[in-house]
């Protein structure tokens, strides 16, 4: 109230005129309207507690129409108990005064009570209560009487006309010949006679045992008959049935022998490449070569066979040699590589030249006259002529040397005096001068023409011998410089030898040893 006062003027003149009549407090007090309770209240929580239901703390204790009382705390809601569901036992019964087992509120489901009640039937029946017997199916079982006279054990409510007759009983059958055990209410026009009987079937007039019931006309003849193919002759049995099958077809092996010696696989063929122009042959190729070798590989008899490839000694087509081929190898492709056996017509040789070579011009190498009188080795075919003559003559010239000298026949003519220089052998024996420590005394090995008449020595290949540093002698040729020398190291101390080459250092020796001074 102060936070009123203090912001309005009304709510002061407000607050004295109700502190006058004493109506300004802490508490405020609550009449119950039903019960005339009074109640004191300070905080929202005394609301709860002291109204909960906005009446009193007391019991309502409203008399309802099922003659309870409510039980709720006094409520100010819901004054007609319209909605209030009374939770106790219910105090109705059923027609047959026995109590409901449900709740007030609930409305009471029909009587489960068991009892046993009179049918329409005069039959007694333990039911429920609530149930109506008129509408009751009776279930005693008693004996009824047929409408076919049997008499048979049924419930009660079942009518005898709508049950079917279960009496085995002895039925004349479609056939008017037959009887056979059916029940009673089963038509024996509608049962098929099995009975096994002899039938003379049509058209072929076989008899056959079968069911009654089978018409002739419609039975399959089983009959075995025999029967030959028109185009083979073959014959084969078979049901009296299949016999004038069109569609029929031999089934006789082919018993004709292929060219590649197997016997035929298919069935018999007649008119399909009976002469087996078309057929290949699936079997395993089983043949052999022109030379007796069988077919190196597995394939189908109809494919054609690998050329042979084992190897062997064949003639060659020159009829003098053999060779080692492959037997699938034509010897009219092969060039014969041996020596030619033939002898020429004219000159009586033998041709020399390989066999699948023409043996024309001969080959042989004989001596004839040339024209300038020198016996020439030529071949058998060709003329000797002076251009080819190597025969040694003296030249129409005198070599510049002046030594005597020999020249080919070929060039005797035309051969100049400074070309003839280069056929001079003469040896030059020329004593090379001792000049000093580079020269030595040794005589020219060279001829008259590698010296160049002494012009130009052939280097001095005779042994060096000279004395090499380390004393020994130089064996390689006089006209190079003496290299290091290749002989073993003469040098050793007190504990071992030099194994070293000599133009090399020594290795120096690892023992250790002391020196007194």
């Amino acid at each position: 109230m102060d936070n009123l006062t203090s912001r309005s003027n009304t709510w002061k003149q407000i607050n004295e005129k109700l502190a006058k009549r004493g109506e300004i407090g802490t508490k405020l007090k609550l009449i119950c309207e039903i019960h005339g309770t009074v109640t004191e209240v300070e905080t929202g929580n005394d609301f709860r507690k002291n109204s909960p239901g906005g009446g009193c703390k007391s019991l309502c204790n409203f008399q309802l129409s099922c003659t309870h009382q409510c039980e709720e705390i006094c409520h100010v809601m819901n004054r007609d108990h319209d909605f209030y569901k009374c939770p106790k036992p219910c105090l109705k019964s059923c027609s047959n005064a026995h109590p409901c087992k449900s709740r007030c509120f609930i409305n009471c489901p029909p009587c489960e009570i068991k009892m046993e009640k009179l049918l329409p039937c005069q039959h007694i029946r333990n039911m429920s209560c609530h149930m109506d017997p008129a509408k009751v199916t009776c279930m005693v079982m008693i004996e009824k009487k047929k409408p076919c006279g049997h008499m048979e054990e049924l419930a009660c409510h079942k009518d005898p006309a709508t049950v079917r007759c279960r009496e085995m009983v002895k039925k004349l059958l479609q056939c008017r010949l037959h009887t056979k055990a059916a029940e009673c209410h089963v038509d024996g026009e509608t049962i098929t006679c099995k009975v096994n009987v002899t039938k003379i079937l049509q058209p072929c007039g076989h008899e056959q045992v079968e069911e009654c019931h089978k018409n002739p006309e419609m039975i399959k003849c089983i009959t075995k008959v025999e029967k030959e193919f028109p185009l083979c002759k073959h014959k084969i049995t078979l049901d009296c049935k299949d016999a004038k099958n069109e569609k029929l077809i031999c089934r006789h092996h082919c018993s004709v022998r292929l060219q590649c010696g197997h016997q035929c696989t298919k069935l018999c063929h007649v008119e399909n490449d009976p002469n087996h122009i078309t057929h290949q042959c699936k079997k395993q190729c089983e043949r052999e070569c022109e030379n007796g070798h069988p077919c190196p590989t597995k394939h189908k008899c109809y494919e054609n066979c690998p050329p042979c490839k084992v190897m062997m000694e064949k003639l060659l087509s020159c009829g003098s040699h053999t060779d080692r081929l492959s037997c699938d190898v034509d010897i009219d492709s092969v060039l014969c590589g041996g020596r030619c056996l033939r002898k020429l017509p004219l000159c009586g040789h033998q041709c020399l030249k390989l066999c699948h070579e023409d043996c024309f011009p001969c080959q042989v190498l004989v001596l004839k006259m040339a024209p300038c009188n020198h016996k020439q080795q030529v071949k058998c075919s060709e003329i000797p002529q002076r251009t080819k003559c190597n025969e040694l003559v003296k030249p129409r010239h005198i070599s510049e040397c002046g030594h005597d000298t020999l020249v080919r026949c070929k060039v005797q003519d035309s051969i100049l005096p400074r070309e003839i220089l280069e056929y001079c052998n003469r040896p030059c024996n020329y004593q090379f001068k001792d000049q000093g420590k580079d020269g030595c005394t040794h005589r020219c090995k060279g001829s008259c023409s590698k010296c160049r008449q002494g012009r130009l020595h052939h280097k001095c290949q005779e042994e060096c011998g000279k004395t090499l540093v380390c004393g020994h002698v130089c064996t390689f040729p006089c006209a190079s410089l003496c290299p290091p020398c290749q002989k073993p190291c003469e040098m050793r101390c007190e504990h071992s030898t030099c194994m070293a080459i000599c133009g090399e250092p020594c290795s120096g020796c690892k023992v250790k040893f002391i020196i007194v001074c």
